[in-house]
C-alpha cells in the first residue's frame, strides 16, 4: 500500500464529482429503470447513433455478439481527463489483438458535434497528433440518446467514468471495472483462464451498493417536495447495507448530507461529515467521496467550513491506495499527486480559504504539466483567482 502516492479514485472524483452531484439530484438518471445487468448475464445489444471512422460518420449496430470474439466496451466523455488519458492505451490494446479476436468500442453519450470537435483537438505531449488518429484503431462512438448507456451503465449501477465492460466469447458479461486491470483481464478472457465466478462473488456487494445509489437518485427526484421522507428512505437504505464494507456506501452518506443541507439542518450536516470521515479512516475511496461533496454544499455560516476543510485535507493526505489503483495510475500516466492537490484546492475554495486554495492549485498544475489533467487544473486555478479578486473588491 502506498501513501497518497497513487490515488486513482481521487482522480476520478476530481473530475466526476459533478456527475455525482447530477446523479444525486436525479439528473442523468433514466426515467424508467432498466433491469439490473450483472456479471454472467447476456450482454445487451449495441445500437450507437454515431461511429466515427475513415472520414465518415455512420451508425454502429451489433444485434448479436460474434461467437469467439471478446468485446471491450468503454464508456467515456470528452470532459473526463482519465478517459482521455486512457485513449493511447485503448489504441495499443486494439493493436495488440486482431479484430477477429478482440474488438474495442468506446461510447460517449455526448452530442455528435461535441465529440467531433474533441477528436480534431491535439493530443497533449504529442506534437502534430490529434485524437482523430485513434479512431482508426478502435471504434470511437457517440450515442446521445443514451440507449446503450442505460443498458450498460444504468443497469449495472455505475455512475463514474471511465467504466469498462468485457463481453466474453459467448456474449456474456465477464467483467466490469476500470483501466487498472483491463489488459490483464482481457488476456485471461482471451486465453480462457478467467475466473468469472470468483470475480462476480467479489463484485456483487459493490454492485448492490451502486444499484442502491441509483435507486435513491430516482427516489430523491420523485420525492423532492418531501425531504424528510427522502431522509428516512436514505437512512433505511444505508442501514440495509450495514453488512457491506464498500467505500461507495459513502455516496449514500453524501446524499444524506445534501438533503440535510437542503432542510437547513446544518448542525446535523456538520456531525454527519465528521462522523463520515471518522468511519472512512484512511480508505482513499471513502475519503475522496466525502471530500468531493463539500464543494457542493452551501457556503453557510452555520457550518465551520474552515475546520471541515482542514479535516478533509488531512484525511486526503493520510489516505492510502491499493495495488490496483497504483497500477491504473501508472498505466494511464496521470499524476495522482496533482489530482489530490486539485481536490484539496476545491475544498479550500469552498471554505473561503482562497490563499490555501491557490497554493494547492498551483502545486496541482505544476504536477499536471504535460498531462491530460493540465487544462482542468488551470480552470480551477482561474476560478480561485477570480474568487480572490472578488474578495479584494468586496471584503
Amino acid at each position: 500500500m502506498s501513501k497518497v502516492c497513487i490515488l486513482m479514485f481521487l482522480v476520478w472524483l476530481s473530475f466526476n464529482y459533478d456527475v455525482i452531484q447530477r446523479t444525486s439530484h436525479g439528473q442523468d438518471v433514466p426515467r424508467k429503470e432498466p433491469l439490473p445487468l450483472r456479471v454472467g448475464d447476456d450482454a445487451p445489444t449495441i445500437d450507437v447513433e454515431f461511429w466515427f471512422h475513415d472520414g465518415k460518420v455512420e451508425k454502429l449496430s451489433l444485434e448479436h455478439f460474434e461467437q469467439g470474439i471478446v468485446y471491450v466496451i468503454e464508456f467515456w466523455a470528452t470532459w473526463c481527463p482519465p478517459c482521455v488519458a486512457a485513449m493511447p492505451n485503448m489504441s495499443k490494446l486494439q493493436e495488440h489483438f486482431p479484430q477477429n479476436s478482440v474488438r474495442l468500442i468506446s461510447v460517449s453519450n455526448e452530442p455528435r458535434e461535441t465529440v467531433e470537435k474533441f477528436l480534431k483537438s491535439s493530443v497533449s505531449g504529442n506534437q502534430g497528433q490529434t485524437f482523430l488518429d485513434f479512431k482508426g484503431k478502435y471504434q470511437l462512438t457517440s450515442d446521445p440518446d443514451q440507449s446503450v448507456y442505460n443498458d450498460y451503465m444504468a443497469a449495472s449501477g455505475n455512475i463514474l467514468l471511465p467504466t469498462v465492460f468485457i463481453v466474453g466469447k459467448q456474449g456474456q458479461i465477464e467483467w466490469i471495472g476500470n483501466h487498472g486491470q483491463l489488459r490483464k483481464t482481457v488476456d485471461e478472457v482471451v486465453q480462457g483462464t478467467w475466473d468469472r465466478e470468483e470475480f462476480a462473488k467479489n463484485f456483487n456487494n459493490k454492485q448492490e451498493v451502486m444499484l442502491a445509489i441509483r435507486r435513491m437518485s430516482v427516489f430523491r427526484q420523485s420525492h423532492a417536495d418531501d425531504p424528510d421522507f427522502v431522509l428516512r428512505a436514505l437512512e433505511n437504505e444505508i442501514a440495509s447495507l450495514s453488512g457491506i464494507n464498500e467505500p461507495q456506501v459513502q455516496i449514500l452518506t453524501a446524499f444524506r448530507i445534501q438533503v440535510l443541507a437542503t432542510c437547513g439542518r446544518y448542525p446535523e450536516v456538520e456531525s454527519a461529515i465528521r462522523e463520515g470521515f471518522a468511519a472512512a479512516g484512511s480508505n482513499v475511496e471513502s475519503v475522496g467521496i466525502l471530500a468531493s461533496i463539500l464543494p457542493q454544499l452551501p457556503e453557510n455560516t452555520e457550518l465551520d467550513r474552515r475546520s471541515l476543510a482542514e479535516l478533509a485535507v488531512t484525511q486526503i493526505q493520510n489516505s492510502t491506495s491499493t495495488a490496483e489503483q497504483d497500477q491504473a495510475m501508472s498505466e494511464l500516466g496521470i499524476s495522482p499527486e496533482s489530482a489530490s492537490k486539485l481536490l484539496q484546492a476545491r475544498v479550500y475554495a469552498w471554505a473561503g480559504l482562497a490563499d490555501e486554495a491557490e497554493v494547492a492549485a498551483k502545486s496541482a498544475i505544476k504536477l499536471a504539466a504535460g498531462t491530460s489533467m493540465e487544462s482542468a487544473v488551470q480552470t480551477t486555478l482561474d476560478e480561485i483567482r477570480r474568487m480572490q479578486d472578488k474578495n479584494r473588491v468586496d471584503p
